[in-house]
């Protein structure tokens, strides 16, 4: 990390720290609205380019770690999987119900 450092410094990078940044780590509703929708899509596009893989989307993930609860199931992460995945059915069932 030094060695890093050292080379932004010689490139003239101005380096602050630490940074003080008084909103770091919180966030409202509408962040995690838009980090929810982010996470399906990001994480499908992710396993897409993995390839190796048949876990190929969230729902997958969300199924992986029930199948192995208690052997590998990551369980820090859990919460926002299945949030994430509530959310953007809840959103696709209320489109399809006011499409003509």
């Amino acid at each position: 990390m030094d060695t890093l450092i050292g080379e932004m410094k010689r490139a003239g990078a101005e380096l602050v720290d630490p940074a003080d940044i008084p909103t770091i780590g919180k966030f409202d509703e509408s962040e995690l609205t838009v980090f929810y929708y982010e996470l399906k899509a990001d994480l499908a596009a992710y396993l897409a380019r993995r390839g190796n893989t048949s876990v190929k989307s969230l729902k997958d993930v969300i199924e992986f770690n029930e199948r192995n609860r208690g052997r590998r199931c990551l369980t820090s992460g859990r919460i926002f999987f299945l949030k994430s995945e509530q959310k953007v059915r809840s959103a696709q069932k209320n489109i399809s119900m006011r499409w003509p």
